[in-house]
């Protein structure tokens, strides 16, 4: 049998579009279960 890991990464740098990205990726883990990590990009 296989076993997955549900895990988002995301790359932020905290501007307008990353922090939508950031809001859409956790809608995307409460639907499928999943942890989400943040990677803060400069």
């Amino acid at each position: 049998m296989e076993t997955r890991e549900n895990k988002i990464l995301v790359p932020v740098d905290f501007g307008e579009q990353s922090l939508i990205a950031l809001d859409q990726s956790y809608n995307i883990a409460r639907m499928v279960n999943a942890e989400i990590y943040i990677l803060h990009v400069i």
